[in-house]
């Protein structure tokens, strides 16, 4: 009997790209695995070692545009952009007692209308958005990565950096890394995954309704790229040194950190919850009615049997 002929393996499923080597090379994690050649390496100049590390002296910026369409750009235009900034220096200065994710710095900066401005910032949990005008922000976004080489970390965001571009809001960096790529190979992909998707299958908790907003899309970037170290870093089977592993144990208690919920995500939770509370009890109740009315025929059909006289 022939055997049931298995589709074939997509040339693309966990393919390997460089935006991963980026990553492994940039916080010292090659291990054994393949790492970038040095030509490429010279050719991106990808920063400085902080002193006695092979970590990076670098800014790592999550970036993410909500409403990158360049029509946007225009005098009454409506667009967020969300930044997300992890300086290594603070991971090398703290690296043994890291804790909670405060060395994640997170911005939400709004142009539009006031209105617009409102009920995008609802959304936000990493501290207050601020409003702006469109000639003020290249200023502000400039001023937060000033004087520093910087990383880029996008996921998918073609649109976002062509946006970005048009807007003159040229950070420079040394590299731009899309976490779409990355994870790719570690998790052996065979498509590019969609935010929600990739930070499920890291495992990674996010809130209900906290996604779209572009403060926190940024914040989740960069809490993915952290796990997609760590899980790249599992699966080489090759022996940490003691402050790799003290380094990616820092990168998951960051990235599966708590998310400070606002007022209104607050109480849209504590509905949830209350809903879900209530829908419990409904069906606690239903099934307490099933069994009792299953209880009731039986009795029933127990006093109608012929009893014997004997």
């Amino acid at each position: 009997m022939s055997l049931p002929r298995l589709p074939p393996r997509k040339a693309h499923k966990g393919l390997l790209r460089e935006d991963l080597l980026v990553l492994r090379h940039i916080f010292d994690l090659n291990h054994g695995q393949q790492f970038l050649d040095q030509d490429r390496l010279e050719t991106l100049g990808l920063g400085h070692n902080l002193p006695n590390s092979g970590i990076k002296n670098l800014l790592v910026v999550g970036i993410d545009v909500e409403n990158p369409d360049i029509a946007q750009l225009d005098k009454n235009g409506k667009y967020q952009i969300g930044l997300c900034i992890l300086d290594t220096r603070n991971l090398q200065a703290s690296i043994g007692d890291y804790t909670e994710p405060a060395s994640l710095r997170t911005y939400q900066f709004c142009i539009g209308p006031l209105k617009y401005f409102i009920d995008t910032s609802r959304s936000f949990c990493f501290g207050e958005a601020k409003h702006l005008v469109s000639d003020d922000i290249n200023t502000m976004i400039r001023n937060l990565v000033s004087n520093r080489d910087i990383v880029l970390i996008v996921h998918g965001g073609v649109r976002d950096l062509h946006f970005l571009q048009a807007a003159k809001c040229d950070l420079n960096p040394l590299f731009t890394l899309d976490t779409q790529k990355a994870v790719q190979h570690p998790l052996d992909l065979d498509h590019r995954c969609t935010m929600e998707e990739m930070l499920n299958l890291l495992g990674c908790p996010f809130g209900d309704r906290i996604l779209h907003a572009a403060g926190n899309d940024a914040n989740f970037t960069l809490r993915a790229l952290l796990l997609i170290a760590t899980v790249d870093s599992a699966a080489s089977n090759h022996l940490l040194k003691p402050e790799q592993e003290a380094l990616l144990s820092a990168f998951e208690r960051i990235a599966k950190g708590p998310v400070p919920l606002n007022d209104r995500q607050k109480k849209l939770e504590l509905r949830q919850q209350i809903e879900e509370d209530r829908a419990r009890r409904r069906r606690e109740k239903r099934v307490a009615r099933r069994i009792a009315d299953t209880r009731k025929r039986e009795n029933e059909g127990a006093e109608n049997l012929p009893h014997d006289k004997s």
